[in-house]
């Protein structure tokens, strides 16, 4: 285990320590806005690779998205922009699926599992982190969302102990943490999650936020899933144009963003880690589907 300055820092600080200039970063979308950017950085190239209608990845076709240049392959699980949580058969026939590419490919591909919002789950379906079903499984983890602390940015990188390179792996990691300029974890937050790591937010006021505008948005129209954690909703957009929708929505006071920032277009993302007047005042204006199509 390392601790990095959050998740956004333990992804950098993963890829800056395995990429050579011109590998792959396999990522699902829809996706964390600021993952190609991450990979950029580090002189990778990403490879978006869609999932299914219901958000779900697919195998088949994560496997046609595989070269001799993968080296990682992203999972945010439960996901944002989607609320997604992945079954664990799924993940385990992901880690069989990378465990036969990384044989072929004489090096590790490496399964970097972002799991910010593993404790704001709404389903009764247990959590299952890939870096359990899979030799070469890397935690990336924030306690910004379990503690409800955004502005701190204190988390982790968790490598598999069972990995045949896992030493010489968190070697480059705690290499790459200062290299990077991060030099560690905030030492004031560090003391502070010591001592609170099994204190968590209270679920109850976001799942009621979650249900009245799961109910509203289906109410009026919408097609929409009810998510499995995160504290987001990702309708599909009436009428299809994402950009259109938000814009127009902001005249009624109502802040979205579009699918296309998370390459998912023909979405927006609804946030409802609000209080409850925010949500009643959005209730009162969403507009009905239908005539947002009609214009």
């Amino acid at each position: 285990m390392v601790l990095t300055a959050g998740a956004s820092a333990a992804s950098n600080v993963l890829l800056r320590a395995v990429l050579d200039p011109g590998d792959e970063v396999v990522i699902l979308a829809p996706h964390f806005p600021d993952y190609p950017a991450h990979v950029l950085n580090h002189g990778g190239v990403p490879v978006t690779v869609p999932t299914g209608h219901d958000f779900l990845p697919d195998c088949g076709v994560i496997e046609r998205a595989l070269g001799a240049r993968t080296r990682v392959v992203i999972l945010n699980h439960p996901n944002n922009p989607t609320g997604r949580q992945y079954p664990e058969q799924l993940l385990r026939d992901l880690g069989s699926l990378l465990q036969a590419a990384s044989r072929r490919s004489g090096r590790p591909i490496y399964l970097l599992s972002d799991e910010p919002y593993r404790e704001i789950r709404y389903t009764d379906e247990p959590f299952v982190s890939p870096a359990r079903v899979y030799e070469h499984g890397v935690v990336a983890y924030s306690f910004s969302k379990s503690h409800s602390i955004p502005g701190e940015r204190v988390g982790y990188l968790a490598v598999n102990p069972e990995s045949s390179a896992a030493t010489e792996l968190v070697g480059a990691l705690t290499l790459a943490t200062r290299i990077l300029g991060f030099t560690n974890a905030p030492s004031i937050w560090q003391h502070v999650i010591a001592r609170c790591l099994d204190s968590l937010i209270d679920l109850a006021p976001l799942k009621r936020n979650r249900d009245r505008l799961f109910e509203t948005l289906v109410k009026k129209g919408y097609e929409v899933r009810a998510p499995d954690g995160t504290f987001y909703l990702f309708p599909r957009t009436p009428g299809g144009d994402d950009d259109a929708f938000v814009q127009a929505a902001m005249n009624d006071l109502l802040l979205f963003v579009p699918g296309g920032a998370f390459a998912g277009p023909g979405h927006f993302r609804v946030a409802f880690c609000v209080d409850e007047r925010t949500v009643d005042l959005a209730v009162e204006r969403l507009p009905d589907a239908a005539s947002v199509e009609g214009r």
